[in-house]
């Protein structure tokens, strides 16, 4: 069973070195990961390209776009590029728990009816301190086709 994590980057130097350390740092280590970065304005694409060959981290890739994609088009743009069993969807200013794929994983299993496992979100603030939701808080999923999206 192979493993990918993709990411996608837009001018996130200020968080990104934390959700690069919790994605490196997992109990299963990814088969690959592949980070995409749409034209970023800040110094993204050089701290990942630093990153990447300061800690020897050889089944990671990061590429720039030629131009920006826009937040949608990127990830899937990068998703094609994955090669995984398995493909997990990483934002630029997530802490993933360091078991977060192995229990998705285990989860997952041989169950063929899963198709999309989603996680639980806590919210952090610039200190990483915790951020409790409001009862006014709403969350909303919007339907994306990948068919629509491409055209």
């Amino acid at each position: 069973m192979k493993v990918s994590v993709v990411m996608t980057t837009y001018s996130g130097d200020k968080y990104i070195v934390k959700q690069l350390d919790s994605i490196r740092d997992q109990t299963y280590k990814p088969d690959e990961v592949i980070i995409a970065d749409d034209k970023s304005l800040d110094g993204t694409f050089e701290v990942v390209s630093s990153y990447i060959k300061n800690n020897h981290l050889e089944k990671w890739t990061v590429y720039q776009n030629q131009q920006n994609l826009g937040f949608i088009m990127n990830f899937f743009q990068a998703m094609k590029k994955a090669t995984g069993d398995f493909v997990f969807l990483s934002d630029q200013d997530d802490i993933w728990e360091p078991s977060k794929i192995e229990e998705m994983l285990k989860i997952i299993g041989n169950r063929d009816e899963i198709l999309i496992l989603m996680s639980k979100e806590n919210r952090i603030d610039e200190n990483d301190e915790y951020i409790q939701f409001t009862n006014k808080e709403t969350r909303a999923v919007r339907r994306i086709s990948l068919a629509e999206e491409v055209r």
